[in-house]
């Protein structure tokens, strides 16, 4: 698989502001990524994400913050997997690097 291109650069966001009776809005600090990836796999994460009924913002960050946890437990030594409901492991989630 091709290794995506990927840009990050700051960027003011506006976002809701929670409690607010007249739809005020803060400013929230964020970054923007721009990632380039192959045409098939843009497919595939729009797929997922019409699936799944959530944004391809949305789907990137829990994808983010999945790869996160993984990496940390990898570093702590445990392994991160996929069990049945009666907690058969039936894959193994395995990082590179």
């Amino acid at each position: 698989m091709k290794v995506p291109d990927i840009i990050v650069s700051d960027r003011q966001m506006r976002v809701p502001k929670t409690g607010c009776q007249k739809g005020g809005r803060i400013m929230k600090r964020t970054k923007r990524l721009s990632i380039n990836i192959p045409e098939e796999v843009y497919k595939e994460l729009q797929q997922t994400a019409e699936t799944s009924g959530v944004s391809m913002t949305r789907l990137v960050r829990n994808a983010l913050g999945l790869i996160d946890v993984a990496y940390k437990e990898k570093k702590a030594g445990n392994k991160m997997t996929i069990s049945t409901s009666n907690d058969m492991v039936i894959k193994e989630i395995m990082l590179t690097a």
